[in-house]
């Protein structure tokens, strides 16, 4: 034990005796000192062979430093053998120049590696036909910009923006014989007679509305109006009474008309009050619905037609003038 665990210990008593450590902690401390390594290591041991005899022999200058737990000399310095000396000078005898330089090269290497890698990685994406951008057809915006400019450049003067060369004259004035003959709904036909012939001297005029069943509406003079329903190839379909026809305006104004009669699957309307009621409705509405409520094979049936004339008029009154009193 050297001197200075000595004077550890010493300075442990004095620290006991004067109160500072407890029992306890002096053995703790005493325990650390006496357990640590030994005062002194030697720089090299004496390497003996199996005869226990050194290998190497001892410099001359060396001194004697302690002696081990066998009682050999330590000395600061042992004289080696010729092989071993030679072999760990050639393991310390790398300078720091060869050290610069080995780590040079390794970092020379990790690039190298590195560029490698990368290079690989785009080379794949290259042949996999990555996500490229197209090249810009910059032909496309010269096209616009073209464009753009010929409006631009558009003489506005060439425009006649006043009336003066619309001729009216050739515009169809509302009411006049020629809007009569473009747009009116109504058309003249005549009774048959025995052999289906026309009979020239009875004429009617009529007029027809769309939908599931088309609904047939004719005047004469001789025999008011005639409600009659057709199919798409113009034949009548079966009506009995009780028949009942409303007229609602699109104001909803309801007007409940009362046939007279039902004959040959037609309905007719005779009274001259419902007469005068029905042809002001026609010359004066434009849209309006047509409820009609009848029999077929002793079972009630309904049907609704809305009506909308694009002229704003039936021109009832007008059809009646022209067709049936001329």
């Amino acid at each position: 034990m050297t001197m200075s665990k000595y004077e550890e210990l010493s300075k442990l008593k004095e620290l006991l005796d004067a109160g500072v450590l407890n029992k306890e902690e002096f053995e703790a401390e005493k325990k650390k000192i006496l357990d640590a390594s030994e005062e002194v290591k030697p720089s090299r041991q004496v390497i003996e062979s199996k005869e226990g005899k050194p290998t190497g022999g001892i410099a001359q200058d060396a001194k004697p430093l302690a002696t081990d737990s066998f009682g050999h000399f330590i000395f600061d310095d042992l004289k080696e053998s010729t092989s071993e000396t030679e072999c760990n000078s050639e393991k310390e005898s790398s300078s720091p120049q060869e050290i610069k330089r080995n780590k040079g090269l390794g970092y020379i290497a990790i690039i190298v590696l590195v560029v490698f890698f990368l290079g690989f990685i785009l080379v794949t994406i290259a042949m996999c036909g990555g996500n490229r951008t197209p090249p810009v057809d910059d032909s496309y915006n010269v096209a616009v910009d073209s464009a753009i400019t010929d409006t631009a450049e558009v003489d506005e003067s060439s425009y006649d923006n006043d009336d003066e060369g619309i001729n009216y004259d050739n515009f169809v004035q509302e009411g006049s014989d020629e809007d009569f003959e473009i747009n009116c709904p109504w058309k003249k036909e005549y009774f048959h007679n025995e052999f289906g012939e026309d009979m020239p001297e009875h004429p009617y005029i009529a007029t027809s509305f769309g939908g599931s069943w088309n609904l047939e509406i004719a005047y004469s003079h001789e025999m008011g109006f005639r409600f009659a329903l057709r199919d798409n190839d113009g034949e009548y379909k079966h009506m009995y009474s009780p028949v009942s026809i409303v007229f609602r305006t699109k104001d909803g104004k309801m007007y409940n008309i009362a046939p007279n009669n039902v004959e040959n699957y037609c309905a007719f309307v005779q009274n001259q009050d419902d007469v005068k009621g029905i042809a002001r409705l026609l010359d004066t509405q434009s849209k309006f619905d047509i409820l009609m409520s009848y029999k077929m094979y002793n079972e009630p049936h309904k049907m609704t037609w809305n009506v909308d004339f694009l002229g704003g008029t039936s021109m009832f009154n007008k059809a009646v003038e022209k067709l049936l009193n001329q």
